[in-house]
């Protein structure tokens, strides 16, 4: 946990209204961080930070971060298990699937203007699987999707009217569980994950003794599921471990998603 005198150092190293890269001299978003330093109203600190653009898809997060705010939130780590528990639901296994429950894709490759503002439908490539009309509405946003300048926005393949298939969406609907960003997960790949009893956060930063610990880079108990934007259709596939060894380091590619066992 920061002491404050430690808040008030960090926080020098940027300006109000400059958003946050190696120093502070960017006054707009760069490398699709939409994060910059806004202005406490009462106490000075600690900082607020707030996201010009929080509906989009959040990434920069290494497990260090996750798992401090999850704590405070009084939330904590899904498992892998969990992972394709939310995928598949209570169905049974088909080979090579995708989070929608099939292994039919269709990936974005362009984002119009607006792509940020919520308004947008993505549109599919030729990066399909047989039997699907390329010019049909995209499910996942893969590698072969164009870099835009904005991460998706959860959901933005789902209409009033999509299927689970065309808008992505897990058994139980969650969005974006198998493309955009990578999910961070414990792991039973080593004795740390198989430490991990599901305990909850204390509404503090002070980590549950049995959560794989804060170590930057660290891969112990740490695996990654789902697809990011920047890589292959293969970990969008439910059951793929192909990033099992990769730990929990900043990267464009990870987002966070923090769970509570249902009481």
């Amino acid at each position: 946990m920061q002491t404050r005198a430690r808040q008030a150092q960090l926080c020098s190293a940027v300006t109000q209204g400059r958003y946050m890269y190696y120093d502070d001299s960017k006054t707009t978003p760069q490398n699709w961080n939409t994060v910059h330093v806004a202005d406490a109203t009462v106490d000075p600190l600690p900082r607020v930070y707030a996201a010009t653009e929080p509906e989009l898809l959040c990434n920069w997060i290494g497990w260090d971060d996750a798992i401090r705010y999850s704590s405070w939130a009084g939330l904590r780590p899904m498992t892998e298990l969990e992972f394709e528990k939310a995928a598949r639901g209570p169905l049974d296994p088909v080979d090579d699937e995708c989070v929608w429950g099939d292994t039919m894709l269709a990936v974005m490759y362009r984002s119009s203007p607006n792509v940020s503002n919520g308004r947008e439908i993505a549109v599919g490539s030729g990066h399909t699987s047989s039997g699907w009309d390329p010019e049909d509405s995209a499910n996942a946003c893969l590698r072969t999707s164009v870099q835009t300048s904005d991460m998706p926005r959860p959901g933005i393949f789902a209409t009033a009217t999509s299927s689970r298939r065309q808008s992505g969406a897990s058994y139980w609907g969650v969005m974006e569980l198998g493309s955009g960003l990578h999910e961070m997960a414990v792991s039973p790949k080593d004795a740390t994950g198989l430490a991990f009893t599901g305990s909850h956060g204390n509404g503090t930063f002070v980590i549950p003794s049995d959560w794989p610990p804060v170590a930057y880079g660290s891969t112990a108990g740490i695996s990654r599921r789902g697809s990011g934007w920047y890589y292959l259709q293969e970990d969008a596939t439910v059951a793929s471990r192909r990033l099992l060894v990769l730990g929990g380091a900043r990267s464009m590619h990870i987002g966070w998603r923090a769970v509570r066992t249902a009481p």
